[in-house]
């Protein structure tokens, strides 16, 4: 006889593994940010003054901005992410996997572009890298889990 009872508060250890992978990767995508914000924009907002053009000093000031605005917004949809993707409900936990996997693609972006354009600053890529491998690791134990799951009904 199979046990269907539900405990209620109780996670499998699939699923706890996968819900500290994706607010892990949120918490060292914040780091990333930080890191962007707090060094490089006040190292390139220095440089830029170099310039004697004006518009294109303050136009590349903007970018430079919003690059690490854009930067803090994924922190912010990973952790909307994290969230959904904790849920028990199987509609949310769906959303919050649909919405981790877009958030991949800035991380691939961003690590193809440091290293084809600046790969001396390969450095930079370890945040985005980890990331990428701390949400693709939780989305392969949950589905593992789910997986496991599935075999226990049957």
């Amino acid at each position: 006889m199979v046990d269907r009872s539900i405990r209620v508060g109780t996670a499998a250890p699939s699923e706890r593994v996968a819900s500290a992978c994706f607010y892990l990767a949120a918490v060292i995508a914040l780091t990333g940010a930080l890191g962007v914000a707090l060094g490089s924009v006040g190292d390139i907002q220095d440089r830029l003054g170099a310039d004697p053009d004006a518009y294109w000093n303050n136009r590349l000031q903007a970018s430079l901005v919003l690059g690490a605005v854009g930067l803090f917004f994924g922190v912010i949809v990973t952790l909307v992410g994290a969230y959904l993707a904790s849920s028990r409900e199987p509609g949310k936990r769906f959303a919050g996997r649909v919405v981790l996997i877009v958030t991949l693609l800035p991380h691939l972006a961003s690590i193809i572009s440091l290293l084809a354009l600046t790969p001396e600053d390969w450095s930079h890529t370890i945040t985005h890298v980890l990331a990428v491998m701390l949400v693709a690791g939780g989305l392969v134990s949950q589905s593992r889990g789910a997986v496991g799951r599935a075999g226990s009904r049957s």
